[in-house]
């Protein structure tokens, strides 16, 4: 077995030496306190974490293939005092307002934008590799790139790039490892395109994105 603290975890040499036969996809788990410590005291209550602090985690851990445990601890009275009820309910503003609304979005649909896990879009012939092209109907200006893959069929794809065209010529605006249940990157300045290409680099079988998204912090 390979210890969970090892360093290489995940490689191909890691997974066909000590899984040649099987291979099963499982979450990482972010535990968060949205305050200092794991437990409520009376002296923290002005130390709750803010929107955008908790949208930076967000990002950070649901957007790096994993799931986000926010712990929100009661107080002596067994109830949540309002700090830590207010900040919540505004990191779930702040998430839908900044990641609620998919801009990249073509005429006729693609199984990359209607935000249906288990619908895919692969390269063609079983390839590890290709790329793919999406066309809005007008320029969409962005600072947020989401992916997700659909993981029933696994975690497969292991590096991408997200491509505009700028009339000329295709720009990288993103280029990365893993994409798992949900990649977010942000980009160092807002991007706009109306043309936008996906490129799969590598992967450890066919691989199957369900979800290229543009989205802009508001």
């Amino acid at each position: 077995m390979v210890p969970p603290e090892g360093g290489d975890l995940a490689s191909r040499d890691v997974l066909t030496a000590h899984h040649p036969n099987y291979l099963a996809w499982y979450p990482a788990e972010s535990d968060i306190s949205i305050r200092p410590g794991w437990f409520w005291h009376a002296s923290r209550g002005s130390q709750v974490k803010t929107p955008a602090k908790l949208l930076d985690l967000y990002c950070t851990s649901v957007g790096r293939n994993s799931v986000l445990l926010l712990n929100v601890p009661p107080n002596r009275d067994g109830r949540i005092s309002d700090p830590g009820t207010a900040a919540p309910a505004s990191f779930g503003q702040t998430v839908r307002a900044t990641c609620g609304s998919n801009l990249l979005v073509p005429p006729g649909g693609s199984p990359l934008t209607d935000e249906q896990l288990t619908s895919a879009w692969s390269p063609a012939g079983d390839a590890h590799s290709g790329e793919t092209v999406l066309e809005s109907p007008q320029p969409v200006t962005f600072d947020r790139v989401v992916l997700q893959e659909d993981i029933t069929r696994g975690q497969r794809a292991e590096s991408f790039a997200v491509d505009i065209w700028d009339g000329t010529t295709w720009k990288t605006v993103v280029q990365a490892g893993t994409i798992g249940y949900k990649r977010i990157e942000y980009l160092s300045a807002p991007a706009t395109a109306s043309k936008v290409r996906l490129r799969v680099l590598g992967a450890r079988a066919n691989p199957h994105v369900a979800k290229l998204g543009l989205y802009k912090a508001s």
